[in-house]
């Protein structure tokens, strides 16, 4: 999975991009990892797997499988 994967089911999952960028805020101050400039650069297998971690602790992507 990438960086863009995610991004792109939270906001599949989200219903407006208000709400994309506070739970990007909160993802930013927890990982460092700001999805709103997620591209073709590619994280480490750790840091992309803290990102999801951070997401599903917040409620999001739970049925999103690796």
């Amino acid at each position: 999975m990438t960086l863009r994967a995610l991004k792109q089911a939270l906001v599949a999952e989200l219903s407006s991009d208000t709400a994309f960028r506070f739970i990007n805020t909160r993802v930013i101050l927890r990982t460092g990892v700001d999805l709103q400039r997620a591209g073709d650069d590619e994280l480490s297998a750790e840091r992309l797997s803290l990102v999801r971690k951070e997401l599903q602790e917040m409620g999001f992507l739970r049925g999103l499988d690796e």
